[in-house]
């Protein structure tokens, strides 16, 4: 549902598309309140069952998001940009599917993984690279209206998910990309989010 439902709001509502810092929509605020909730969830879970060293990236990004959704949440304001940004949650179909695949024990070279691995590394590319870079830019245009306080926040905000994607795209990379010393795909698991 979180996966669709940015691409909904931002059809649904024009508004949404034209003023990033004052408009809003019911819509828009549930699908964030509801993504804050999956966020804490998905973070109690690793806590529980995952391992710290592994998960402390998307921990750490789960935290800023909720942070970073509830203030924007609290005082009304760039709704738009919170469901701009859950559009990376597409990102996520893809990592999700490949931890099913490699649950499920099938092979790197098999054509369905090949798929999901291509659908992944596209998506995460354009999907979160690309949405950082345009969130920044967005700030540095719009820095004299934006408020100081929001500026503040979400300026090292983004810049700490700047930082956390570059290194879960690396360790993409190297368990799916690059080649072990004895020509056979790394079997290291990603914790996605």
């Amino acid at each position: 549902m979180c996966h669709l439902t940015p691409f909904r709001s931002i059809v649904r509502y024009p508004e949404l598309r034209g003023d990033l810092i004052h408009s809003s929509a019911k819509l828009a605020e549930f699908l964030i309140a509801l993504s804050v909730g999956y966020f804490f969830y998905d973070g109690f879970d690793l806590l529980l069952f995952g391992t710290l060293q592994r998960a402390w990236p998307v921990l750490l990004h789960h935290g800023l998001v909720m942070g970073s959704f509830l203030y924007l949440l609290y005082h009304s304001y760039c709704t738009p940009c919170a469901v701009l940004a859950l559009l990376v949650e597409v990102n996520s179909v893809f990592l999700h599917g490949r931890q099913l695949l490699l649950m499920a024990g099938i092979e790197k070279s098999s054509a369905i993984f090949r798929v999901v691995r291509g659908a992944n590394l596209v998506s995460f590319v354009v999907l979160r690279f690309g949405l950082i870079t345009y969130f920044f830019a967005f700030m540095f245009v719009n820095r004299s209206i934006l408020y100081t306080r929001v500026l503040e926040c979400m300026v090292p905000l983004i810049a700490a998910m700047a930082v956390i994607n570059v290194i879960l795209f690396w360790r993409l990379l190297k368990s799916d990309v690059f080649q072990s010393k004895n020509g056979q795909n790394q079997r290291e698991v990603l914790v996605s989010n």
